[in-house]
């Protein structure tokens, strides 16, 4: 959605790390409509819901056309409001919208709300729930130690599946497992084969090395114990889209003439996850604000009592609806 009303170099770096450098925008937004319809269709055996909201100043004039290919291509609602006069309103109203479309997982979005120069906020949420194919037995749920990061000890729930089915793949570097829900998603587990070797392990993965250790899963007999996890994390993106090269689009020389005719640029963006595995399957909310065949006899044993990487993937397209890792309870 920033990328349809950014202009010349600010366009450039929003490109750049989505790496969409020679993709023109027309079939970006494409893809992205027939991601939404997915979604929204009711028969996938899971439930994935996306939404987008648009509240612009009633002080700056946010292009209608702008508002048009937002409502058309990603669904979003949109409204002008008075982010000086009424900024506490703003907070209760992103709050309830958040609280709604992500069926109570993130009940408080905003702490604080936006300030008076405010010029246009963009918001995205994400809610996934999805049921095991092979659902973990309550009564196999057992207590563990799980081996901090930090180096601490704790004893936490593990969920036990034994010798079943799944793809998984094992190298010197990681055991990795595919769990799969009804509909087509599955939860990825990457957990390395050192204790403490996660930091390690994922600072030098690419996205083409992901990929091509999720090809090289084949399916075998596997024992998996993973803990129950409900997590909840914040950030604040400033400094992560700094370091990834978004300097000109947060700075005076930001150029989002395709979205207004005013100056504006990138002030903010904040984001917000919530993330839950028991033994029926997972639910999962996020949000985001922008202000602006092989078989073996022997089963392999993928044991997550230390720090690990998951990824939650929409195997139709390919796209990653979550990712996150897991180094402390």
């Amino acid at each position: 959605m920033l990328l349809e009303g950014a202009k010349n170099s600010t366009e450039d770096e929003i490109r750049a790390i989505l790496n969409l450098d020679n993709v023109p925008k027309d079939q970006i937004h494409l893809f992205m409509r027939k991601q939404l319809d997915a979604y929204n269709d009711k028969q996938r055996n899971v439930t994935i819901e996306v939404a987008n909201l648009l509240y612009a100043s009633r002080r700056f004039s946010i292009n209608n056309a702008y508002k048009a290919f937002l409502k058309s291509n990603y669904d979003a609602e949109s409204d002008n409001v008075n982010f000086a006069a009424d900024s506490q309103n703003i907070m209760r109203r992103v709050n309830r919208f958040v609280r709604r479309k992500t069926h109570d997982n993130i009940k408080e979005a905003l702490k604080s709300p936006p300030g008076p120069k405010t010029v246009s906020l963009l918001l995205n949420t994400v809610y996934f729930k999805g049921l095991w194919q092979k659902k973990f037995e309550v009564d196999s749920t057992h207590k563990g130690k799980f081996y901090n990061e930090d180096k601490s000890e704790v004893n936490i729930d593990f969920m036990y599946k034994g010798d079943s089915e799944y793809n998984c793949h094992d190298n010197r570097n990681v055991r990795s497992v595919e769990l799969p829900y009804h509909g087509n998603f599955s939860l990825y587990l990457l957990v390395p084969q050192q204790r403490y070797g996660l930091q390690s392990y994922i600072s030098s993965l690419s996205s083409a090395q992901l990929e091509t250790l999720i090809a090289a899963m084949r399916s075998r007999r596997v024992e998996v114990s993973i803990p129950k996890f409900n997590l909840e994390h914040e950030v604040k993106l400033e400094d992560v889209l700094h370091r990834m090269g978004l300097n000109a689009t947060m700075g005076d020389d930001a150029d989002f003439s395709g979205m207004s005719e005013l100056p504006v640029s990138l002030a903010y963006a904040f984001h917000k996850a919530a993330f839950a595995v028991d033994e029926t399957g997972t639910v999962a909310s996020g949000f985001t604000e922008l202000g602006l065949g092989s078989r073996l006899n022997t089963a392999m044993k993928v044991i997550a009592n230390h720090p690990f990487a998951f990824l939650l993937r929409d195997k139709t397209s390919g796209v990653n609806v979550f990712m996150g890792i897991i180094n402390k309870f």
